[in-house]
């Protein structure tokens, strides 16, 4: 209560520059408990991946989430980084992929673990529906505390996900509401590529006949049999976290 906005004000960290940039690269594996140098052209490499497009800078949060998943594959004997280290660990999108599939992991994990029930789908629609425009451009969504439940996810859910070891989104007062967006517009393509990857391997059978049906222009031949809606209405039961999306829903229904 000293403090006229409290802990609120903030202190924006700029785009980093040339040695600067490579100084945040290097400097702190030089100073880790067990240091691993960069062998020689290894971190300018790394910098030159991270300024891809030509930019003379880059965010700091792309610079901290690359060179982390970078630090944790390495290993254990690992006395320095070496450029086979960087190709296999320093790609930026594919290093941004994993922290944003790392963090749908965590919440899943965290919210099963206290006994909620939650799956990954009902997740990764949050992103791709809730925090994501059809433009491709970060939404806002508003935090619902009366309910208990924000754009389809369980408050506790997005407390994990805005939590400073995942920060996948972040939340900001707007008078007596509070908001949440995606943590960097830089996620977005590695959010949506990591979405439809997920998708892929994890497609149902209902998903599966669904895209069939729309695919040959919704014909009734297409639509599920007596059985399989059974099927669909026994899975719905055994997860009913992951809710079906009105397109789903429509397609249900037509068969029924």
């Amino acid at each position: 209560h000293f403090l006229p906005d409290q802990l609120r004000p903030r202190f924006r960290l700029e785009r980093l520059k040339g040695q600067a940039a490579l100084d945040a690269i290097t400097r702190p594996a030089d100073r880790a408990d067990v240091a691993r140098p960069f062998e020689t052209g290894v971190a300018e490499a790394l910098l030159n991946n991270l300024q891809a497009g030509g930019a003379d800078d880059i965010e700091p949060i792309l610079l901290q989430v690359v060179c982390k998943r970078l630090w944790q594959n390495l290993s254990a004997d690992a006395g320095s980084i070496r450029n086979e280290d960087m190709r296999q660990h320093g790609d930026v999108d594919r290093a941004l992929m994993d922290y944003y599939n790392d963090a749908v992991e965590t919440v899943v994990r965290e919210v099963q673990a206290g006994g909620a029930s939650i799956g990954q789908r009902r997740v990764r629609r949050f992103f791709s529906d809730s925090l994501l425009t059809p433009a491709r451009t970060r939404a806002l969504v508003y935090r619902d505390d009366v309910n208990g439940v924000t754009a389809g996810l369980p408050n506790g859910a997005i407390d994990i996900l805005s939590r400073s070891d995942v920060n996948i989104i972040r939340g900001e007062a707007r008078g007596q509401s509070r908001w949440y967006e995606l943590s960097h517009d830089r996620l977005i393509p590695p959010v949506l590529a990591a979405n439809e990857e997920w998708t892929r391997n994890n497609t149902t059978p209902l998903q599966r006949r669904l895209l069939e049906w729309t695919s040959r222009g919704r014909l009734d031949k297409d639509l599920l049999s007596a059985k399989e809606v059974r099927a669909v209405e026994d899975w719905q039961r055994n997860y009913p976290d992951d809710s079906l999306t009105p397109l789903e829903n429509e397609f249900l229904q037509r068969s029924r």
